[in-house]
């Protein structure tokens, strides 16, 4: 089910949610670079750590995503 807001993230340190979306879309992006070669290969992967990568990968899209709905609903 979609929502129409996104659920704000956290912010203990008074940074603001645009900051911290920021922050969490770099996060995100770097650790989806790191996941994709292994998790989408044509090449020989094991099926377990292939399985792992593309979990790590799709939370990661889910996190920028999240992060991208929030800059949008506050104007960034």
């Amino acid at each position: 089910m979609r929502h129409d807001t996104p659920q704000f993230y956290p912010d203990p340190y008074g940074n603001g949610q645009a900051n911290v979306a920021r922050i969490r879309m770099d996060i995100s992006t770097e650790a989806m670079g790191k996941a994709a070669p292994d998790a989408f290969s044509t090449g020989y992967v094991n099926p377990l750590w292939r399985a792992a990568q593309r979990r790590i990968f799709k939370r990661n899209r889910a996190d920028y995503e999240r992060a991208k709905a929030i800059l949008e609903e506050i104007g960034q």
